[in-house]
């Protein structure tokens, strides 16, 4: 049934009980087949038959009363629907490790499967356009000006089937049981390709879904003057996909980031997770995960992008188990109290429809950093630490911030960039090379 745009832009409604005719994704990485009911992916190996060794079944014995109910919970309903399926035949090499993931935004506890072990033998390829980068993808959808909403995939890698003869591969144990994983975990290293792949090709199926929507991994964003969030619904369902409940832009998240209108009517975006707590206890690896939580993909951070390079810095030498000393703690607690109060993440979510920007670059003896402006609206910003060893002259450091703001402004795609520094050595250099006299 193909489907063209219709007067209004809606598109003609789907029967969402009509099934899609089959077809097949062919991919160095892997194979995937739609049957006309549901994908079954086939991801490759670099070797025929890889061993693994883990024996380790669970890393859940510290988890707190509540926390280890619901995690109980959610690898029992995966028992229930068959995502965990127990396994009859001989274990031939190790296990992957079960861990909990604790999401305190959406409430929920999710089982995971440590890939670490399995992924070094998993063919994998990220360097090319079939990969989205967020930061990219969240440039493209803060200028469509038209998009409204967003359709989100339930339970997205867990609808995706792997094909019985790499269950082996995918064994955990519970409760003293061994059980395999017959769906795309996430986690494996060639997931975040293989669902990219597979909803593209979907949302390519008609020149109308292809012009009205954008997607990243397992979200999607809908203009919905070109095809109805509905038909989009519908058009997954009949590729085997299911959608949770469309969201509008306006008081939903994206990528995210919370989207409201502030009091002059601008859609404004800020950070959509919760601040973790510091601890007493705190060692590298949580320092490092809090930092990252922090700074995340935001567009617009200011300060926090060098405060937390700074406050990383200092641990750089510790394993990542150790605990961090007093002076580190009380500098991240400062960071933490001063987000709370006043978060840097925030901004205008449509950017301005234009091709020319400003760019303002800046450098001092800690970092280097850029901010864009278009349409006077700051849409990105980014800072750049520089290393120990670093002993080029202020000037140098000037210049490597025009260029890093440069390539910002490039990434927009950009036609004519100003360029504003406060350096009139790198004024005199940058002048000299437009005007060819050097």
């Amino acid at each position: 049934m193909a489907m063209g745009a219709a007067e209004g832009g809606a598109g003609p409604k789907l029967d969402p009980g009509e099934r899609a005719t089959p077809c097949t994704i062919e991919d160095e990485d892997f194979r995937a087949e739609f049957d006309g009911r549901k994908w079954e992916v086939e991801w490759y190996l670099k070797e025929s038959s890889p061993v693994l060794k883990n024996k380790v079944d669970c890393y859940t014995r510290t988890l707190k009363e509540g926390v280890r109910e619901d995690f109980d919970l959610e690898v029992e309903r995966w028992i229930e629907e068959g995502i965990l399926s127990p396994w009859e035949e001989p274990v031939e090499g190790g296990i992957l490790p079960l861990m909990a993931v604790v999401q305190p935004t959406k409430r929920k506890v999710r089982p995971v499967l440590d890939f670490r072990e399995l992924n070094q033998f998993v063919k994998c390829h990220t360097g090319d356009d079939f990969v989205d980068v967020c930061s990219e993808t969240l440039r493209r959808w803060r200028r469509r000006r038209e998009a409204s909403a967003v359709v989100d995939l339930r339970a997205a890698y867990l609808q995706i089937h792997v094909t019985k003869k790499l269950w082996k591969y995918q064994l955990v144990k519970y409760k003293g049981r061994i059980y395999c994983l017959t769906r795309l975990g996430f986690g494996l290293s060639s997931a975040p390709r293989i669902m990219t792949r597979i909803l593209k090709t979907v949302l390519e199926k008609t020149e109308a879904m292809k012009k009205g929507t954008d997607s990243y991994l397992d979200d999607i964003l809908v203009d919905d003057g070109i095809v109805s969030t509905s038909n989009v619904v519908d058009h997954l369902a009949r590729y085997g996909l299911t959608a949770k409940e469309p969201e509008p832009l306006e008081g939903g998240a994206v990528l995210g980031l919370r989207l409201e209108r502030n009091a002059a009517g601008t859609l404004m975006f800020r950070r959509g997770n919760e601040i973790s707590k510091v601890t007493d206890e705190m060692c590298k690896r949580e320092l490092f995960s809090l930092c990252g939580k922090l700074v995340g993909h935001y567009p617009i951070a200011g300060w926090l992008r060098t405060a937390c390079s700074y406050i990383k810095r200092r641990v750089g030498s510790k394993d990542w188990g150790e605990k961090v000393d007093e002076d580190t703690l009380t500098m991240i607690r400062d960071v933490v109290q001063r987000t709370m109060h006043d978060d840097p993440v925030r901004g205008q979510w449509n950017a301005p429809q234009q091709s020319h920007g400003v760019v303002w670059c800046d450098a001092s003896s800690i970092a280097t950093g850029a901010v864009l402006e278009i349409g006077n609206v700051i849409v990105e910003d980014g800072a750049w630490q520089r290393k120990k060893d670093d002993y080029h002259h202020i000037n140098v450091s000037e210049l490597d911030a025009v260029i890093k703001g440069t390539n910002l402004a490039l990434k927009w795609g950009l036609r004519e960039i100003e360029i504003r520094t406060d350096s009139a050595t790198v004024a005199g250099w940058m002048n000299s090379v437009l005007t060819a006299e050097k």
